[in-house]
């Protein structure tokens, strides 16, 4: 391809293309609202008759004023993606900056760019936008609520960035009724698990799968195998990441919990982590993670906390790469 190409970007302000009012007449419209891509009778396709498709790589990195810069190695910081649906008042949701609590989405937008954990997604329209929302929040195992007392939304990861010794103890003081405790048997545990993504220097899809060697051991093979997609990965090295800590949630009994405790618990919010201690079982600080929470009613101030098992904080370290191609281009200069 050979010439010149206009790049309207589509803002309130575009003007009208001069090229256009030359080709097709002077009362044409701006097109404003889209991005268009203005071909000026380029030459195309030389010794070839046939044009091929025509692909375009386009990039946008959100910058929400309260979190500063959201670009991790040419991906996007996830929560700049989150903050931006919110507050956006052109196509987002319109949540005034007041009713989003900027320290949380600093917090998390501070640890997933030291993950380099950046995401390249595209929202359709078709899409509803809270749908969008959750799934930037499966790709990132975030949490997203409104504060049952500043009434902000709060971005919270399930990340270990806590201290032991300052969490809240739930044990008989303070637990009414132990509804539920539960760990799965070997036998429903995961040993493999896949990982699909979109590996942007070849632009098509890859995958990487990793295996729990111990409960492949035990098990004598493969015995149970789960396929994840996470289509805003786009390198090899997040998503190896990725899929090893989706394997250590899965390959591991992780015990879930269901209990009704006072009102020390109502200060436990969804994405939080307390100890859980219950000598009649053998359980003393058993770390758990809130999964949903029922504040009660003015009558009844009991809580109701559904939990589990806390290690969801990903590898320090990753142990697996996807193997590199060899084909070499056998074209020369």
């Amino acid at each position: 391809m050979q010439g010149t190409v206009d790049i309207k970007m589509g803002g309130p302000n575009e003007s009208v293309s001069g090229y256009l009012q030359q080709q097709l007449g002077s009362v044409i419209p701006a097109f404003r609202g889209v991005l268009s891509l203005i071909v000026q009778q380029c030459l195309l396709s030389s010794m070839n008759p046939y044009i091929k498709p025509w692909r375009i790589e386009a990039r946008r990195i959100p910058v929400a004023p309260a979190l500063g810069s959201g670009n991790i190695n040419g991906d996007a910081n996830p929560a700049h993606i989150i903050y931006e649906c919110l507050n956006n008042a052109a196509w987002g949701l319109g949540y005034a900056a007041s009713e989003i609590d900027a320290a949380s989405f600093q917090t998390a937008a501070s640890t997933l760019a030291s993950e380099q954990y950046g995401l390249s997604l595209l929202w359709e329209r078709e899409q509803p936008l809270e749908e969008f929302i959750a799934e930037i929040l499966r790709h990132i195992d975030g949490t997203l609520y409104v504060h049952p007392r500043t009434g902000r939304f709060v971005l919270k990861l399930a990340r270990a960035d806590y201290s032991l010794g300052s969490l809240l103890v739930l044990d008989p003081s303070n637990v009414i009724e132990l509804e539920s405790f539960s760990r799965p048997s070997e036998a429903e545990l995961v040993n493999q698990v896949t990982v699909r993504y979109r590996d942007r220097g070849t632009d098509k899809e890859a995958a990487i799968t990793v295996h729990d060697l111990a409960a492949l051991e035990l098990a004598g093979g493969v015995v149970s195998s789960v396929t994840v997609d996470y289509p805003g990965i786009s390198n090899g090295a997040l998503a190896s990441r990725v899929a090893l800590g989706d394997l250590q949630q899965l390959s591991v009994p992780l015990a879930k919990l269901t209990l009704i405790a006072n009102r020390q618990a109502s200060r436990l919010n969804i994405g939080e982590v307390f100890k859980f201690t219950w000598p009649e079982l053998g359980i003393a600080q058993l770390v758990m993670r809130v999964v949903r929470v029922s504040y009660g009613t003015l009558t009844d101030g009991r809580v109701r906390l559904e939990c589990v098992d806390d290690i969801f904080g990903m590898p320090a370290a990753s142990y697996v790469a996807p193997t590199p191609t060899a084909w070499v281009s056998p074209l020369s200069a």
